[in-house]
């Protein structure tokens, strides 16, 4: 699978990071409108590459907090890959820990009905906020991201070795996929394959293009 990711290319100031525009999105009550204007592009690129005859992957989109308290939010997201004819589960929205905190009662009636949908829901960033494992039980959760700066040290650092295992196995556990962030090197992805790690993503696969790039890796 891919992961979209969100960059603004600017005519003077050329590829600005989301680290510099997603804050100043938010701060002006834009990020609602990115957020929607990244799924349907997502979903669009998704129909063009079933068109063309190429090997679709899954693709995971991020879903801010912010975006899951809007009303009816659940309905909208279906409904875009309902427009372009995209199989729901070609899509993970990618969900933070902060969102699960919260625990309101119409947030998770939006991912129980968007998981009603056929579209997957995955964790972010596991075990790097407040982590509760009784939200894994109540979340209709079927990704666990196991994040990169456990997979960065795995070479070096014994306590980063023992979380990791340990939030591999609470994932495979639970029956669900646990995809490892941040994976560059061979030593690393030997380390969660002998894990049990269901899915690694990285530098050491490849670097993030553009979705004309992409075609051309996944051919």
């Amino acid at each position: 699978g891919v992961e979209a990711l969100a960059r603004w290319q600017h005519p003077q100031r050329g590829t600005v990071p989301p680290a510099s525009f997603i804050p100043l999105a938010e701060e002006c009550g834009l990020i609602t409108q990115l957020d929607h204007h990244i799924l349907r592009s997502t979903c669009q690129q998704i129909a063009h590459w079933r068109q063309q005859g190429i090997p679709v992957p899954t693709v995971a989109v991020n879903l801010p907090p912010v975006h899951v308290r809007h009303a009816g939010l659940a309905e909208k997201i279906v409904a875009v890959p309902q427009e372009f004819s995209v199989p729901p589960e070609c899509l993970i929205l990618e969900i933070t820990e902060s969102l699960m905190m919260q625990g309101a009662d119409n947030i998770l009636a939006t991912l129980h009905t968007l998981r009603a949908a056929g579209i997957g829901l995955a964790l972010d960033d596991f075990g790097t906020g407040f982590s509760s494992l009784s939200y894994l039980t109540r979340f209709p959760v079927t990704e666990l991201k196991l994040d990169q700066s456990f997979v960065r040290a795995l070479h070096e650092d014994e306590d980063s070795r023992t979380l990791a295992s340990a939030i591999v196995s609470i994932g495979r556990q639970l029956d669900m996929k646990v995809v490892a962030e941040g994976v560059e090197t061979a030593i690393q992805l030997k380390f969660l394959q002998d894990e049990g790690c269901h899915v690694a993503q990285g530098f050491y696969f490849a670097k993030p293009v553009s979705a004309d790039e992409l075609e051309q890796w996944l051919l």
